[in-house]
Order: structure tokens, then sequence, then C-alpha cells
């Protein structure tokens, strides 16, 4: 009992220090609420006798429930609720400001306006909105702040009454108005009192609310203004009833309740007790339906069966889909987990949901605890993580922690990404079993600080890092990681098929070298390696790695229904096979397959394409339902922070669309992804399949589209699309023998460790290339690098080699791209790139940013830019010599054609650049590059067509020019690269041969192996490139086979067909002479 006082006491205290004005609100306000509850009265005339009991005991329920609620609501301390509406104004005053003022406008002028015949505004939600528009221009800042809590709460008070006045004035006006066939209202006999002043109320609230300056309409507006222009499409009377049958007569239909007024069709009303059936939501453009909300609520119910359907069925779009390809579910095929894991483990893996592993799981873990080199090649998203991370945990478990590993990944995001997950998984184990001291695993990149990095060295037990880092940061300086090479046991590597050409070479070699540093403190560690499908898998890893790893291909996960289709950009001109751009049709078929409730990505080429593409999804982002910041581009050359505040928008779902070149198309973690877009082929199908295996993770249903372009390639694909599902034919180009790759790592590993020679003259812990003693002795004896001693090489120069050799081939320097006016940086790009990207007048984009190249300093590496608003982006054009320096390998067939492989020199000329305008593509303008010419000694395949048969074949310039960009687009399907890794220069008489030569090299210093596949695999290339010419539906040429008409002459595609034949029919050549075609001797030999 003296609780009860005492609670009783501080109530009436807290009364007495509330403002009068809230204590008077407070029971009208409450009032007021449950009047708003309360169902709307029928209209005048139709009282409660007249409504059946079923409806009316409905009513007293309803009542009954919103008496409840407010009570409940009424418990709550005013206090308690005014503090936490100041605490919410304080967070975001702007943000509170906007909310007030939009529910503001949703008072009874603005509820009124919609449409001509629906209700009519109750006068004080007008005059509501009016005084708060002149109290916040006659009042000053202070009498703002003292009067904002009264202000809000008084406002809420008039919406509330506006709301359950306009309610009322609907229901009178469904009984007691009509609709004249002019679309106006008039009025009946028998009306209710108060009409004329209620319609005077709603003129004048109109006439103020117009003349108020309206403020920037936002994106809500936007959409109820195109609802407002749909329906002034309607006529007037057919919008007046459909206004009444949609707004106070539907909720008796609702009910099923019989309703006493009908309207018709017609415009006029009738009186009846037969239902009042619902609006059709076909026939009647103003009838409620799902879409209503804007595009993003109408855009929002499409699952991926359902978007299937979509676009099958499109008027405009289906039929331009070439191919529909669908591949069904799949159930996982599991297995227990290997008994040799330890307990502790199996436990961590069931806690975090992976009850039993999948079968090849099971199997690359058993193989790896057995200590066995193990490579898994299953598709992105079958679980290859678990494959690889549980022997680590095992290894950790059994040395109690003195176990080391370490992790390559091609890129610092993916390593990044990896680490995050390894780290939980190591601080579960060490939470739920006492283990001794934790554990830890650090990424080590060139993000990573000195402190963490002296950590790493002393106390990690995991290192994740990319070759870069080992090749540069810790091969060169193992003695201060001694103890991470004398307890290392495995050697992760991700994505082991993008370890290909010169890239690849290199990494085969800095592999080499940390072996031999690993057995110089005694360790012996084995490889744990992943990869997409590949032609050769176990070949590939052998060239690698220098072991024959255990192959686990069967891939055993679960797969939801996965979509495929082909779409093929319509014929702009049959004659000419021009197809429109497949930039544009990407933009074109995003208004089908993006929306808020699924994430689309988009994949480019090129650099440029992720700029266009991205600025045209910006500026379409009203139409898909989304706001512009929904819509990302991801590529390399954008800020580490930039793509971290991408990946992790995916992840969590922020981010509904992005454009992205290969930069995505790697293991990083970006969520489950419903659609992807390829625009273009990637170039091999271990890329293709990569980007497809980006959506439709975690057992969902996905879709991939390929857009076709009008290349070679793109249509070959178009005609024969079941290559993209048959057994990889690609060979991947790899040659850790390479000479110029082979000397920069000896050099490399000859700084780290000195060479010993055996007896039998070899030397041991390299590879067994035979080159190794002689590329040593050149080192030691021309480039006075080595010092040999009693069989011994010793490092003898000052300089550092690892950072003077880049792994890629080229130089190893990017440009950055900085703002002219801050010297803030924007982004950076690959030296080659830089030529033809960051020029003198280049415009470089940023996510749909245009910024213009004002001076590019390519001594120091460095282009100032300032952003600009144009309409136009750049792309520049080259000019390329090639010279013969020497033959390797020969084969002909007799007085016919021959083809060798051999050593070039290839000058490369940034020339001119035009100006493409958005959308349009016209050519705007042109300027011309000044910069200096691209030099470099590389490998190169040659085909020589015999003089007396180029004759019989009427063979030209233009022609001899578009068979060879037909061949060259067409090798990705035979050799894992993209056709821009592959130069051509195509000679009607070459001044080697004295012959008609077509000459395709490697794009890269020193050579990347490709001009050896391209040798070996000619036949099915030329076999390929006909097919491409033969399906082609143009008569003289397009861009499609050979090339346009204006490049080729009307001829040019009839006379490739000719050549292509020839070549293609009959025996294979066989191998000859090098010295088959010697120059003439007029003709010196190039040196």
């Amino acid at each position: 009992m003296a609780g009860g006082r005492r609670r009783a006491g501080r109530a009436r205290a807290r009364r007495a220090e509330r403002p009068l004005v809230h204590r008077r609100a407070r029971p009208r306000a409450a009032r007021r609420r449950r009047a708003r509850r309360r169902p709307a009265r029928p209209p005048r005339g139709h009282r409660a006798a007249d409504v059946p009991a079923g409806a009316r005991a409905e009513r007293a329920r309803a009542r009954a429930r919103a008496h409840r609620v407010g009570r409940r609501r009424a418990r709550v301390p005013l206090r308690v609720r005014r503090a936490a509406r100041d605490e919410q104004r304080e967070r975001s005053p702007r943000a509170a400001r906007r909310r007030r003022g939009a529910r503001a406008r949703a008072g009874g002028a603005r509820r009124a306006a919609r449409s001509g015949a629906r209700a009519v505004a109750h006068a004080r939600g007008v005059e509501a909105r009016r005084a708060r528009a002149e109290l916040d221009r006659g009042v000053g800042r202070p009498a703002q702040a003292r009067l904002r809590a009264r202000r809000g709460r008084r406002h809420v008070a008039a919406r509330r009454r506006a709301r359950a006045g306009g309610a009322r004035a609907r229901a009178g006006v469904a009984g007691a108005r009509a609709v004249d066939p002019g679309g106006g209202v008039a009025r009946r006999s028998g009306g209710g009192a108060g009409r004329g002043r209620r319609a005077r109320a709603d003129r004048e609230g109109r006439q103020r609310a117009a003349a108020r300056p309206r403020p920037r309409r936002r994106r809500r507006d936007r959409a109820r203004a195109r609802r407002r222009a749909r329906a002034a499409e309607v006529p007037g009377a057919a919008r007046g009833a459909a206004a009444l049958a949609g707004g106070a007569l539907g909720r008796y239909a609702a009910r099923g309740v019989g309703s006493p007024t009908s309207v018709t069709r017609r415009g006029s009303v009738s009186s009846s007790t037969a239902p009042v059936p619902g609006p059709d939501p076909v026939r009647d453009p103003l009838a409620p339906a799902a879409t209503r909300g804007g595009a993003r609520r109408s855009r929002s119910a499409h699952g991926i069966e359902d978007l299937v359907e979509l676009l099958r069925s499109d008027a405009e779009l289906g039929g331009r889909f070439s191919r529909w390809r669908v591949s069904p579910e799949r159930a996982a095929e599991v297995a227990d987990w290997p008994s040799a894991l330890d307990p502790r483990i199996v436990e961590l893996f069931r806690a975090r949901g992976v009850e039993r592993p999948y079968a090849h799981q099971a199997r690359a873990i058993a193989a790896a605890l057995a200590g066995r080199d193990v490579l898994v090649t299953t598709p992105t998203a079958s679980g290859k993580t678990l494959c690889y991370t549980a022997p680590v945990l095992q290894s950790l478990v059994q040395s109690r922690g003195r176990a080391r590993s370490m992790w390559l990944f091609p890129t610092k995001a993916l390593s990044q990404d990896q680490s995050a997950n390894l780290n939980r998984s190591i601080e579960a184990l060490c939470s739920t079993n006492q283990l001794g001291e934790p554990w830890h695993s650090f990424t080590y990149d060139g993000d990573t600080s000195p402190s963490i990095r002296r950590t790493l060295r002393e106390r990690g037990q995991v290192v994740l890092t990319n070759p870069w880092m080992l090749h540069t940061g810790i091969l060169p300086h193992h003695p201060k990681w001694a103890d991470l090479f004398r307890n290392l046991e495995t050697i992760v590597i991700d994505e082991v098929h993008t370890l290909a050409g010169v890239f690849g070479s290199n990494v085969a070699g800095v592999l080499r070298r940390l072996v031999r540093i690993a057995a110089h403190y005694g360790a012996s560690p084995r490889f744990l390696l992943s990869s997409a499908t590949l032609h050769d898998p176990l070949g590939h890893a052998r060239a690698l790695t220098g072991r024959a790893p255990e192959l686990v291909e069967r891939d055993g996960s679960p797969s939801g229904a996965r979509h495929f289709a082909v779409y093929n950009p319509p014929l702009l001109n049959a004659v000419a096979g021009l197809r429109a751009n497949a930039l544009e049709e990407a933009r074109r078929l995003a208004s089908r397959v993006c929306g808020p409730q699924h994430q689309t990505i988009f994949f480019v080429n090129r650099r440029t394409a992720v700029e266009v593409l991205t600025r045209y999804l910006k500026e379409a982002a009203a139409e898909l339902g989304l706001r512009p910041e929904e819509v990302r581009g991801y590529r390399g050359g954008y800020l580490p922070d930039l793509r971290r505040e991408i990946e992790q928008g995916l992840r969590s779902g922020a981010v509904k669309v992005v454009v992205s070149t290969n930069a995505l198309e790697l293991g990083i973690d970006i969520g489950a992804l419903d659609v992807a877009v390829l625009v273009g082929y990637p170039g091999s199908q271990a890329s293709f399949w990569q980007r497809a295996g980006r959506v439709g993770r975690r057992s969902r249903a996905s879709l991939t589209v390929l857009i076709a372009r009008s290349d070679p390639l793109d249509q070959y694909l178009a005609t024969h699309p079941e290559y993209l599902f048959e057994a990889p034919r690609e060979r991947t180009a790899l040659d850790p023998d390479n000479l110029v790759s082979l000397a920069e790592q000896l050099k490399c590993a000859a700084f780290e460790l000195p060479f010993r020679e055996q007896a039998d003259g070899a030397v041991r812990g390299f590879g067994d290339s035979p080159q190794v003693p002689a590329i040593l002795d050149y080192l030691a004896e021309e480039s006075q690098l080595l010092q040999k001693r009693e069989r011994t090489w010793y490092w003898i120069a000052d300089a550092y080699p690892a950072h003077h050799v880049s792994l890629s081939g080229n130089e190893p320097d990017n440009v950055l791209v900085l703002d002219a006016e801050t010297d803030k940086a924007i982004g950076e790009i690959d030296r080659e790139g830089s030529l033809t990207a960051v020029h003198d007048g280049a415009i470089y984009q940023v996510e749909g940013r245009t910024w213009k190249i004002e001076r590019f300093d390519y001594a120091n590496r460095r282009a100032y830019a300032r952003e600009v608003d144009t309409d136009y982006y750049t792309e520049a054009e080259t000019d390329t010599d090639l010279r013969v320096l020497r033959l390797e390998q020969c084969a002909a067939r007799a007085r016919d054609y021959a083809v060798f492989r051999g050593e070039v020199h290839v000058t490369t000329q940034a020339t001119v650049f035009k100006k493409v305008r958005f959308y349009t593509r016209e050519n705007v303008g042109a300027g011309e590059i000044h910069l200096p010419a691209e030099e470099i000694d590389t490998e190169s395949f040659a085909l020589v067509l015999e003089e007396d048969v180029a004759q019989r074949l009427e063979l030209d310039g233009a022609t001899w020019h578009g068979l060879g960009m037909l061949v060259r687009r067409v090798a990705p399907l035979y050799l894992r690269c993209q056709p821009q890794d592959l130069g051509l220069s195509a000679q009607i008489r070459s001044a080697h041969f004295a012959r008609p030569s077509l000459f395709l090299y490697d794009r890269m210093h020193g050579g990347a192996g490709l001009s050896s596949v391209v040798f070996r695999a000619h036949r099915e290339l030329l076999g390929a490139a006909l097919d491409v010419v033969r399906a082609c539906p143009c008569r003289d040429g397009c861009p499609a086979c050979v090339g346009p008409v204006v490049e080729v002459g009307p001829l040019g595609k009839a006379g490739a067909m000719r050549v292509l034949e020839h070549l293609v029919e009959g025996d294979g050549p066989r191998e000859a002479d090098v010295g088959l075609y010697d120059p003439p001797g007029d003709a010196p030999r190039e040196p």
C-alpha cells in the first residue's frame, strides 16, 4: 500500500512539472488516437440498421482493440518518450526535419491532390502546413530551438485530425456525390450538413498549398508525379470512378460486405446492395495493384525463376537470346570426416554448420593428412577452402603451435578476405580447447604496418601473402624469417589457374626459391593447391611446382538451378553484318535484370567499359528501382579504401549492382549474388566459369547471361554455345625454363643462397632445367654479378636484384593519377596501360566521374587530372613494327605454306586518340599522342604463305590483315589468354621471308609461351576461324568475322574463306629446317 502511494505521489509530481500545454494536449491526443484507429463511419443516410450484424460486431472488436493498444502505449512515461525523441533529433537533426516535413506534406491537401474525385481534405491539415511554413520563415533560429518540441507535438496532432477528417469526408463523398460525365464532382440532393464548408476549405487549402514554394522533389515525389501523369491519360469520369471504387467503397468490397452504393464504368452511381467488385488491375490503370509504391516496389517481387520467364517471353528482348540452358539442381554428395583428423577440429566445423564434408573435401583432407601434395580442381563455391584449412589446423594442433604454414593468393584482396575467415577458425579452436598460447595468422603485404611485421615473423603460425611480397619481401630477407622456414610444413596456393604466361613462369621460379630456402633450414613442406577446371591440371601443377600432386576433381557440393543464356545483339545492317553495341545492349538488359531485391554483377573486359556502363546505370537508377549509390564500379586502379568499401557493400547487400573487370572474378567473398551479365566472352573457359560462379552460391538459383559482341570469338560462341559446357580445350602457357625468366630468377636465388655444382656438373635445387649451369656461368663471366670459386657461385654485386625483377614481365612500376588541384591520389594504372589511358587530353574515369588528364609526367610516373563534366570518353590507337631476330622451330607443307616459332623485336607507338560520345558512340574529335615508343624482345608465331599460292588465292593486303585479326581473336579458344595478350603483324611481303607473313607474338618482354602453344595448335585454330566465317550471316565482311567492309574491302570475306579452306584442307605441315626461307642474297637478315 505504501509503495502504491509513493508511486502515485511521484506521478503527480511529474505531472506538475510538465508544461501546461502538454497536460492539456495529452487527453485530447489520446482521444484523437482512438478516433483515428476507429473504422470510418458509413455514408450519411445509411446508419447502423442498414449495416449487417457481422459488420457491426467487427467494428466493436476493432474499437476494443484500439482502446487496448492506446492504454498500453499510455503506460510508457512521457519523459521516456520525450527523451527518446530528443535523442533521435540530436542524432540526426536534418533527417528528423526531413521526416517531419514528409509526414506533414502527407496531410489533407496532399492526399486530396492525388485525384480530382477522391476525398476532400480536412482544412486543418492545410492550416497546419501553412503555420509551419510561416514559422520556418518568420521565426529566428533561437525561437525555433525553443518551440521545436511543442511544434512537433502540435503538428502530430494536426496530422491525425486531418487523417480522421479526410476519412469522414471520403465516406460522406461516397454516399452524397456522383461523378458527372465531365469528370467533376456534382452535388446530389439529400446531402449531409457541412459538405459546403468542407468543399470551401478544400479549395482554399489547395490554393494555399499551390502558393507555397515547393522544395526539391525527391525520388518518392518523382514516382508520385509519374503516377499522376499516367492518371491524366485516363478520362475524368473513369478517373473519378476508379478513385471512389478504390477508396471508400473499396473497403466494403474487400470485406465482402454489401455496399449501399456502386459506381458504374460509365460514371453514374447506382444504389444497390450487391457487392462492389474489386478493381481490375489489367483494365483499370488506377486500380490498386502490387506495383503501387514506385519502381522500387514494383521490381521487388521477381525471383530468378520469374526473371527467366520474363526474359524468355519479353516482346523486345526475348528473340535475341540465341541459346538457353539449365543446369538442374544437384544434391550434395557427403562423406565421413577422415579418421586421422583431430576430433576438436571436427567439432569446430560442426559448430560452424559443416556436419559432414563433401566427398571431394574428405578425399583432399585425407590425402593431405597422409603427407601428399594435393591439387583440387572443382568449380567455384564448392568449398575448396576447407580442403586446405583442415590440414593446416591439424598440423597446428599436433605440433602445439610450432608448425608454420604459408598461404599464397594472386591478389591482396583475396588474401585479406581469407585471413578474416581463418582468424575466426583459429580463435574458436583456441577458445574452446586449452591449447596453450593463442595462435595467430596475419596478412603480409604492402599495407602491413612495421609493428605487425615484427609480430608476424616471431609468432605468426600462418602467413597469408601474395607472390610479389614473397618475391621481394620474404625470400631476400630469409634470415629474419628463419623460424618460419625452419618449421614450414604446408604451402597453400589458391587460384592456380591464374598462374600462367610470363607471370606464371616467374612464380614457378619464386616457388623453386622458396623450396630451396626451406631445405636450407631443414624443412620439406608439402603443396596444397586449388584451381578452376583446366585442360591438363597435373601438367600445369608439375610445371609450376616441380612435383606431381594427387588430383581431386570430382565435385560433391550441392548446387541450385543454374540458368545460362547467350544474348546476341540485333543486326543493325544485315548486309554489313553490323550488330548493336554490347554496352548499349547491357544497359537495355539492365532494365530487366536489375532490382532492389537481388544483386547483379556486370563483367566487362576493359577498364573504360567499367566506367561507361557504371555511368549509364547510375543515371538510370531511378528507372531500375534503385538509388544511385546502390550502383558501383569496381576495377584495378581504384584506391584500396574504395575497393574495401565496395566489397563490404556487396557483402551487406547495400550495393545492388556492380560493374567490374576480372578484379572480382577470383574467390573474394562478396556475398551471394543472383545475376551475372558477361559483356563479352572473358577469353577462357576458366574465366567464364569463375565469373558464372560468382552467382548462385549457397544452393540458390542463379542466372548467367553472356552478351556476344561483334567479335569473331563471341559470335563463334553464339552459334556454338556447347563449347562452354564441354571439357576444357585451352592449353595453359607456362614455361618455367624460359631463358629470360629463368635468368632473372637465378639472379635472385644467387643473392639469397650460393649455388654449388655437383660432381657430375649439374646444379641441384632449382628444377630440372639443364640450362642452369650455363646461365650461372654467363652471369659470372659476362654480367659480373656472380663469382665462381671452388665449384660455387657467389653473389658479388651491390644491386638488390628482386626489386628490379618484375613477375609480370614488365617494368615494376605503376603510374599514379593525381588531382591537379589537391595532389590527392584518385587512381593508379600500370605503365604499359598508361600510354593509352592517361596521355595528355585523355579522359580518366572513376565510378562514372570524369577527369581530364592535363599533364602526363612519363619519367616520374605521374599523371595530373582535373575533374570535368564531359559527354565523351577517349580511345587511343597504336602503330606496331616487327623484326625477326632468330628462328627456333619450323614445320612446312611442301610448296604450300610453313609455320615458324622464334624471337622478334617489336616496337609499339601510341599515335592518336579519338573522342567518343557517350550513348551514341559518335566520333566527336581526335588528337595526337606524343610519348616514347615501347620496345620489347619477345617470342612469336609466324605463318608464311608461298608466293604462287598467294597469287592463286588472289590474296591482297586488306584480306591478309582481316584474316590475321580473325585468327588472333579466335586464339583464346585453344590457349588460356586474352586476345590482347597476343600482338598481330600482318605483312603482305615480309622483309625477312620475302613472302606473305602473319605474326602472332607475345605482348610481354621475353615471351609468355603463348607462341609455342599457337605453333602446336595452329591447325585447330585455323579450323575454328573457318567455322566463324562460314557461320557469319554478313555478305562481304563485318566486325564479327574478318572486319568491316571499309577495312577489308568488298572481297575480303570471300578471300579470307578461300585462304582458310586451303590451309585447313589436306595434311598438316611436317617438321622442317628453320633455314627453309632464308632471306634472298640482296636482302640482308635483320640483326
